[in-house]
């Protein structure tokens, strides 16, 4: 696929990507995922799905380069459901440093991480700080979810996030074969949240005025927060579309050299 040869790192020869650093002024996407527990109709790797499709769509268009998607991610309080794969959050940091590492060493001087889970967001930006002072590189880490806000479906829950119609439905836009719509379920808050309090299970990442600790099986009887039943392939490409048209415009700006950081001068 010409996506393939123009984007994709793996696919290159390190000649190619000599000179995609050239033509992609340093710019190289790290795109993160997860493997867990989305309820009884979503597939273990949604966050991954709806990431990897956005990361290169985006970069295709931009003309930037992304390497291989991280799959696994911060997923313990998934772990009460058969075929999470949990790394530990100092796993993760490594893991990303030393792709970062790598990279900027070959000339990437523009390490984009774009995240699809709430759970890798804490070590995501530990890795993003520690690489910045430690190769020079701009460093970005990107919640890919909250790149645009999409409206919900008349009807649905308040709490309609993990697990629920908006990830059936980039699931439905994606990979509708492997969404099983007859085994849909409600996810609901099974205990009584404060007012102020993540109304999720809190893991590294997630902030509120009040943290509370708590596996996903703790609070939900599905682990999941929301309801698939309003989800629509049509809507889920609606939110694909959002998502992929805030990267976009943020890769060309950073392309373009709209973004820079001033060099601090030493004091004297």
């Amino acid at each position: 696929m010409v996506l393939e040869k123009k984007v994709l790192l793996e696919r290159m020869t390190s000649k190619q990507v000599q000179e995609a650093v050239k033509e992609s002024n340093g710019i190289v996407i790290i795109p993160v995922g997860a493997v867990e527990n989305h309820g009884p109709a979503l597939p273990l790797n949604t966050d991954t799905l709806y990431t990897e499709h956005v990361v290169r769509r985006a970069a295709a268009e931009v003309g930037v380069v992304v390497a291989p998607i991280v799959p696994w991610g911060n997923t313990e309080q998934q772990m009460g459901f058969a075929g999470t794969i949990h790394i530990k959050n100092q796993t993760l940091i490594e893991l990303v440093k030393d792709i970062g590492r790598s990279l900027a060493r070959h000339g990437f001087d523009k390490i984009v991480v774009v995240n699809g889970h709430g759970g890798n967001i804490a070590p995501l930006d530990i890795a993003c700080e520690e690489l910045k002072y430690e190769t020079g590189a701009l460093l970005c880490n990107i919640a890919v979810w909250e790149l645009e806000k999409v409206p919900k479906p008349a009807g649905a829950p308040e709490i309609d996030a993990h697990g629920g119609s908006q990830e059936a439905s980039t699931d439905l836009a994606i990979s509708p074969e492997d969404v099983d719509m007859e085994s849909a379920v409600k996810g609901e808050l099974l205990v009584d949240w404060p007012a102020g309090a993540v109304p999720w299970p809190r893991c590294s990442g997630r902030v509120g005025a009040i943290s509370i600790f708590a596996t996903s099986d703790e609070i939900s009887e599905y682990g999941i927060f929301g309801d698939p039943a309003f989800a629509s392939a049509e809507r889920g490409q609606k939110v694909l579309d959002a998502w992929t048209r805030v990267l976009v415009d943020f890769l060309q700006q950073l392309k373009q050299g709209e973004i820079t950081l001033r060099r601090a001068q030493p004091s004297t």
